[in-house]
């Protein structure tokens, strides 16, 4: 990878991580190399993500951590990441960081009986399709941050998918974005999800891989619980 596309990739992560942490309400502490959140779960102790793709980074912190279910995020593939992985890590499934060039242009195509509704609360824009009853079949955020607009949530209750409900909510995000100057969406997507992220034109600009230190046993916990 070139410098210049090296570059637009650290910051195009860095645009996504930031927005992520708002949007989620996950306060990020910024370490050295990237930052850090506290989850404080059995199955996530926390996360490491990452600034950039450097793999040597990612062995060299993961050489240090002591802790259990620490997950380490970085934009790199798969492929690479399994090469510093040791005994007893995992890796997560693979997702994928998406951009697309967002315009004004934006027809709505809804079956009947439903409506799309916007809400907007300073640089954050939510959008919802709801029936006739009100009640919300699909949603989605974004969030703005200078020229880009971050999306995030984008959900469809499952006996309403394949209805064009989705898209439409990622329509009406992208206009109302664009209406607020963002030139780029950002996402990120899981595996699932990319075929229909590519179908609306955004395209992958690199895999994320999570790294995963090894699970404390349901045994070494309830230990460590009683000697509390």
């Amino acid at each position: 990878m070139s410098d210049p596309e090296a570059t637009k990739l650290s910051q195009t992560w860095a645009t996504w991580v930031k927005a992520y942490s708002d949007l989620r309400q996950l306060p990020l502490e910024p370490f050295e190399h990237g930052w850090w959140i506290d989850v404080g779960k059995p199955q996530q102790s926390g996360r490491y993500i990452l600034r950039n793709s450097d793999i040597s980074l990612l062995q060299q912190l993961a050489e240090r951590v002591t802790d259990t279910a620490v997950h380490f995020e970085l934009p790199v593939a798969r492929s690479v990441a399994e090469q510093v992985l040791s005994a007893g890590w995992s890796l997560a499934a693979p997702e994928y960081l998406m951009t697309v060039i967002i315009t004004g242009a934006y027809t709505t195509m809804l079956p009947g009986g439903y409506q799309l509704l916007l809400d907007l609360e300073g640089t954050e824009i939510r959008a919802s399709c709801v029936d006739e009853d009100g009640h919300p079949l699909s949603r989605g955020v974004c969030k703005l941050s200078d020229h880009d607009a971050v999306f995030d949530q984008v959900v469809t209750e499952r006996a309403a998918r394949r209805q064009g409900l989705a898209s439409a909510v990622m329509g009406v995000l992208a206009a109302s974005a664009c209406k607020g100057g963002a030139r780029r969406g950002v996402l990120l997507a899981t595996a699932e999800g990319r075929p229909f992220y590519e179908a609306l034109g955004w395209t992958v600009l690199s895999e994320v891989s999570k790294v995963i230190s090894p699970m404390e046993s349901r045994a070494a916990r309830h230990l460590r619980i009683i000697r509390q």
